[in-house]
């Protein structure tokens, strides 16, 4: 009973829940107009930029449209945190100490981990949406099974980008610092460094993903400036999200470390 209380007294669970909790309502209020333009150009049979897409769902169903299916997909995100944020928080630790690896071999199987659990259970929702808009022909099993592989590596390449690179620029931070603190101003701009790495890094594995899970089969794959721009429809938008949302993941971490 004693190995168990203090297990549960050296590993935190229920702060990285409820932080990430919160984390989440305010990230998934601040994005969902984003995902909904990516959606509508994601399922539009024709090519639309932003603007075209935006305008689009405000002729349709004005503000509110950009908020259709918020609460879903505000569920879904919660779940992730409940899940993902005592995982960062603790297993790096316990990698480190169990094991004796280094810090940032610790994160990199704490990113693969977190990629094998999270593309299982996103890759499934997004087989799902595409199977039924793009190949209603094809099974959602077949189509999950299908993408599986890019998506597991576009998420891997996300997490691992994101644990290591933001220890990396926090550490160079720090030995400037005098008083051995990260100020808010500071963390921001360490967050967009990582968000903007990471997007760089994981741009070829986002298109790759879109081109396996038939996104753009109707045009023949070549180097043409008009399959490139299909293929890179909604890319944007991704990278916007993906960066805030590695802003908000390096402030969050921080405010967790301290606790």
């Amino acid at each position: 009973m004693n190995s168990i209380n203090d297990y549960f007294n050296k590993y935190t669970f229920l702060p990285p829940i409820a932080y990430g909790a919160l984390r989440g309502i305010c990230v998934n209020t601040l994005l969902h107009p984003l995902e909904t333009i990516r959606t509508r150009q994601f399922l539009s049979k024709k090519s639309l930029n932003i603007y075209k897409a935006s305008a689009e769902i405000f002729l349709e169903n004005g503000l509110k449209g950009f908020y259709k299916g918020y609460t879903p997909s505000l569920k879904r995100l919660l779940w992730k945190q409940i899940w993902v944020w005592p995982i960062i928080t603790n297993l790096p630790i316990y990698l480190s100490q169990k094991t004796k690896l280094n810090p940032y071999r610790s994160l990199l199987i704490t990113g693969l981990c977190l990629a094998s659990l999270d593309s299982l259970l996103k890759g499934y929702e997004e087989a799902r949406i595409q199977a039924i808009s793009k190949s209603p022909t094809m099974t959602i099993e077949k189509k999950f099974s299908y993408g599986l592989g890019t998506h597991w590596s576009k998420l891997s390449i996300n997490w691992c980008s994101f644990l290591m690179s933001q220890k990396y620029f926090k550490e160079k931070q720090l030995q400037a610092n005098v008083d051995n603190t990260l100020s808010m101003p500071q963390l921001l701009l360490i967050g967009l460094k990582v968000g903007a790495f990471t997007s760089f890094i994981s741009a070829p594995f986002e298109v790759a993903n879109a081109w396996k899970l038939g996104l753009r089969k109707q045009l023949p794959l070549s180097l043409s400036y008009a399959c490139l721009k299909q293929l890179c429809n909604g890319l944007p938008l991704s990278t916007t999200k993906l960066v805030i949302h590695n802003i908000a993941s390096v402030i969050l971490l921080d405010f967790l470390n301290k606790k």
